[in-house]
């Protein structure tokens, strides 16, 4: 089955490419990333545990909704096109006659409150940093909790996790949306992303963010320079201005994953990228063995944990989102190699959707998957405004590090989303 899915991802990159489409199409990047994830899982590198073909089908099955749901997207979007009598596409549109531009008052507020947030939780760490503390402790504290309550109380930790947290997912895009996009080109939000990616790797000791930052910079600077294209055509000067952004990120992970304590980064990196199979073969016994179905709660647990917090409120709570939080925990550490390497948190995407239901979960999850990016992506080809590029991003950003997890189920990233409707404001198109 493992090589059935790369047969079937290899023939949809050659296709698209073939076709000279952007690698920044949703379904070309999806099957482009799984076709390394699963060409390389295949290879059992460092004794790493047999995948079940269980597994690989569930993958397949997954990348083949994805790319269905993506591809019926664009047909619809033809189809919609072509049908005159609908007025969303008259002379009347959005595209037409409006445009979004950037909710500065707003967007001041939220950076005002986003720093304080993360000035505050960086005091504690700073102590432990001076107490010899190293960056893989300060990581494996911040992933198990240990001092997040110890610094404001509950109260704190919501205002953290629902405002400061999103805002922090919502500047990397929007940083350079305000940088590159606009004429009237504001380099302000640029440093407050800076600060804040800056102050989160010394809080959490997490790197992925660097990789996210980086590819929002790519991503936007590629997109403003083609706006009017229907595939990205790149000069000798951005392709340069690109090599030396990847240069340099490669440098400060580099430097990042030695504060880290890692010694050999080809296995570091391997199991970043395809360590996701054989955990997640190990977890779905688990799931089977429970026999509870989330009924797509766990795939959108970024939705429903902010749903159980409303209620939990007012004093309700259900019985139905604990038992979701519980199954959906996956935090634990695990043996995945004979050679004693062991692994936690990277399920893929397709982990939380068999939890949601089983086989049919996993099939219309990545269906309506593939549909939503492929038509956010479709919308920002037609009309490249600046809310359509930050949620191409956003969304792209999801599929990027697909292999951890959905990306739904992330309270930060489902409010980073939704931020959009906060952070952009439409506007009258000035008449040329």
């Amino acid at each position: 089955m493992q090589y059935l899915l790369i047969f079937f991802c290899l023939a949809i990159v050659v296709y698209y490419r073939v076709k000279r489409e952007s690698w920044f199409n949703p379904i070309l990047f999806f099957c482009s990333l799984w076709l390394f994830i699963i060409s390389l899982s295949t290879l059992y590198i460092y004794e790493i545990n047999e995948i079940s073909q269980k597994t690989y089908s569930i993958a397949f099955i997954g990348t083949l909704c994805f790319s269905i749901g993506g591809a019926f997207a664009v047909r619809h979007r033809l189809i919609v096109r072509g049908t005159r009598s609908l007025s969303i596409y008259r002379d009347e549109t959005i595209g037409e006659k409006y445009t979004y531009v950037l909710h500065k008052q707003i967007i001041v507020i939220l950076g005002i409150i986003a720093l304080l947030v993360y000035l505050v939780e960086l005091f504690p760490v700073l102590k432990m940093y001076a107490q010899g503390i190293t960056l893989q402790d300060v990581r494996q504290l911040y992933a198990s909790g240990s001092y997040a309550y110890d610094v404001g109380g509950p109260a704190f930790a919501v205002l953290a996790q629902y405002i400061a947290q999103p805002f922090a997912t919502a500047i990397m895009p929007l940083s350079f949306i305000s940088a590159f996009v606009f004429k009237e080109k504001k380099k302000g939000l640029l440093a407050l992303g800076f600060v804040l990616v800056f102050l989160q790797v010394l809080i959490d000791g997490g790197r992925a963010i660097i990789v996210q930052f980086a590819f929002c910079g790519i991503f936007v600077f590629i997109i403003s320079r083609n706006k009017e294209k229907s595939r990205v055509v790149l000069s000798p000067r951005t392709k340069r201005r690109i090599r030396l952004v990847v240069a340099a990120s490669i440098i400060i992970l580099l430097f990042l994953s030695r504060l880290r304590g890692v010694d050999d980064m080809y296995k570091s990196l391997y199991l970043y990228i395809c360590g996701c199979m054989p955990y997640m073969d190990i977890r779905l016994g688990t799931v089977d063995a429970i026999g509870f179905y989330s009924l797509g709660a766990s795939s959108l647990f970024g939705v429903t944990s902010i749903l159980r917090f409303v209620l939990s409120v007012v004093g309700i709570n259900p019985e139905f989102f604990k038992i979701v939080s519980d199954v959906s925990h996956v935090q634990e550490v695990i043996l995945i190699s004979n050679n004693d390497i062991y692994m936690n948190a990277f399920v893929s995407p397709f982990y939380h959707l068999y939890q949601d239901g089983r086989w049919l979960g996993v099939a219309a999850g990545m269906l309506i998957y593939g549909y939503c990016t492929m038509s956010c992506y479709r919308n920002m080809r037609r009309e490249g405004n600046a809310r359509n590029i930050y949620l191409c991003c956003l969304l792209l950003v999801g599929i990027l590090f697909s292999m951890v997890r959905i990306p739904f189920a992330k309270s930060n990233y489902v409010l980073a989303i939704a931020f959009s409707l906060l952070l952009f404001k439409r506007v009258r198109r000035r008449q040329r």
